[in-house]
């Protein structure tokens, strides 16, 4: 009766453990399956997310697409289509954001005032990815070019894409600020 009842019990043991392994490895699957699933629709949600995606024909967007108010939006978003068809893309950065006004009584200079603010670095992306570049815009009274300013300035800017031997692009866009 010993022997019968010790052999049961090594035999649930060894099953225990054998359960408890495979257990530990399909928690591991499915968790690294997730966080792989979980990146990939990160991703595309990023994509969806934004109100002017690029495309095949228009590669470079932002958003919103035209008049820019500061009093509408403290932020700029642009996105990058890259198609380069090399194997070994080189990397893309938003290289300068330029703005002038028509009115000789409203600042020039406002992205180098830090009106306008960006990571300008590069970036390696594959063929067929989309990248978002948030322009942070600060508001007309965080500085002092502003003090003798008109109530209202605009600004024609344009945005440069630099893909290196790839190319570059170029988007326009009217930043108002109103004070």
């Amino acid at each position: 009766m010993k022997k019968g009842s010790l052999s049961l019990s090594m035999n649930a043991i060894v099953i225990l453990i054998l359960a408890i392994t495979l257990l530990g490895l399909g928690l591991s699957f499915m968790r690294g399956m997730f966080g792989k699933m979980t990146e990939k629709m990160t991703a595309a949600v990023n994509v969806y997310e934004l109100e002017n995606p690029p495309t095949d024909d228009n590669q470079f967007t932002v958003a919103p697409p035209d008049l820019l108010s500061k009093g509408d939006t403290e932020k700029i978003i642009f996105a990058f289509l890259n198609n380069d068809p090399s194997p070994d893309p080189d990397p893309c950065a938003l290289d300068t954001i330029t703005c002038q006004s028509g009115n000789d009584e409203c600042p020039e200079g406002i992205e180098d005032e830090g009106y306008l603010t960006w990571d300008a670095e590069n970036y390696d992306m594959k063929r067929g990815q989309v990248m978002r570049w948030t322009v942070a815009v600060a508001p007309a009274d965080s500085g002092d070019s502003f003090e003798s300013a008109p109530p209202l300035c605009t600004y024609l800017c344009s945005a440069v894409m630099d893909c290196g031997d790839y190319g570059e692009w170029k988007k326009e866009f009217i930043l108002t600020y109103s004070s």
